[in-house]
């Protein structure tokens, strides 16, 4: 998978699916260690192409999550109809 395939196929991901893709990415990144420890690793930049993958749904999720954040804080100081009191 190419890079930006990869970058989009996230994007579009929610967050729970993103934790279980970093999940699984690591375990991916871990197993080919494994194997290049042991010389069983034929192709050895993978090692390398997960690592940036790991990096790449970290960067999302926190993404994602500063985008949450960020629309809580804005529906706290403009308050929304559920929160408005009449006197």
């Amino acid at each position: 998978m190419k890079n930006q395939d990869f970058i989009k196929q996230i994007r579009e991901m929610s967050l729970t699916d993103l934790a279980k893709k970093l999940d699984q990415v690591m375990a991916e990144k871990e197993q080919a260690r494994l194997k290049q420890t042991v010389g069983k690793l034929k192709n050895t930049s993978l090692v390398k192409t997960l690592s940036h993958q790991v990096a790449q749904v970290r960067t999302v999720i926190k993404e994602k999550q500063l985008q949450h954040d960020t629309i809580s804080k804005e529906e706290t100081k403009t308050g929304s109809p559920d929160k408005i009191s009449s006197k």
